[in-house]
This record gives C-alpha cells, structure tokens and sequence, in this order.
C-alpha cells in the first residue's frame, strides 16, 4: 500500500492537533503540580496513574506522527 502526501493543509492540521494534545497534558500536570487530584479520583496517586495510563499512548502516537511529518 503506497502513502499518500499530506498537503501543507494537512500538515499544519497535524502539528495543531499536537500541539492541542501538548497544551492539554500541560495544563492537566498544572493542575496536579498545585496539589488538586481529579474529583473523581480524590486522591493524587490515582490522579498521575490516570495520567500515565491515558497521555502516555497519545504521546506516543503524537511522536509518530511528527517522525512521519518530518520524513514527508
């Protein structure tokens, strides 16, 4: 199966989003740094594994997608 070229269009929709993804994990460790847990959580412990569990697969597929943006 051959690949496709993303446009510039493309392009730039990609970075957005992880950028997006970036901004929201920042503001989510912001957020636990001050010492607020997730209210559903109650704890902080359960908070920052939550975190690890959910933000660790999209940071990795946010890293794969930049390596495919740069290889383009």
């Amino acid at each position: 199966m051959a690949r496709e070229s993303l446009s510039e269009e493309q392009k730039k929709g990609v970075r957005v989003g992880i950028y997006v993804n970036l901004l929201v994990l920042l503001v989510f460790l912001v957020v636990l740094a001050t010492g607020h847990p997730i209210a559903f959580f109650q704890t902080t412990a359960a908070s920052v594994a939550y975190s690890v569990v959910v933000y660790l697969p999209v940071m990795i597929l946010c890293v794969i997608a930049y390596k495919r943006l740069r290889q383009r």
